[in-house]
Parts: structure tokens; C-alpha cells; sequence
């Protein structure tokens, strides 16, 4: 499953700037993105505020895309059960 991947590519496109923006954007490694949206590493908890301010989200769009990315950490099974209950929540 590659929901958070698959969230933060669809993010990123909607917000309209590419990896190397984004990442400028957020102060980190353009290899940290990369490595995140190709699922090589999940995504640093420290981080996520920032990249939740760097696409611009607020609210529920906010809250969503913070729930994914701790669901991130979780075994994998856990994710597919928790993606299957928030129909919401793209899949991956």
C-alpha cells in the first residue's frame, strides 16, 4: 500500500509546484521528497506540520493528511483495514 506516497503526489499536484519546489519550500533535502513519494522512507513525524503548511492545507485537509502520515508508521496491515473504513482517504 503507498497511501501516504499516494497522497502527497496528488497533494503536491494540486498545490502546482514539483518535488524540488516543494522541498525548498519546506527546508529539506530534494532526496528526502523523492524518497517519500517512492516510498523508500516514511515520512519524519517532526516534519509533518511543515509539510502540512508548506501545501497550504488547513482544517480537515490538514488533519487528513497528518492522520495518513502517521498511519505511515503503522504495519502495513493495519493501513489497508484503516484505508478500508475512511472512504476519504485515496488509495493507494
Amino acid at each position: 500500500m503507498a497511501l501516504f506516497p499516494t497522497t502527497l503526489r496528488r497533494l503536491l499536484k494540486t498545490a502546482g509546484v514539483t518535488q524540488v519546489e516543494f522541498a525548498k519550500r519546506i527546508g529539506v533535502p530534494p532526496g528526502l521528497v523523492n524518497d517519500l513519494l517512492t516510498g523508500r522512507r516514511k515520512p519524519p513525524a517532526a516534519k509533518m506540520a511543515a509539510f502540512a503548511e508548506g501545501l497550504g492545507l488547513r482544517g480537515q485537509s490538514r488533519e487528513q493528511f497528518l492522520d495518513v502520515a502517521a498511519l505511515a508508521h503503522c504495519p502495513e496491515r493495519i493501513q489497508r483495514l484503516i484505508a478500508k473504513r475512511l472512504p476519504d482517504f485515496p488509495e493507494g
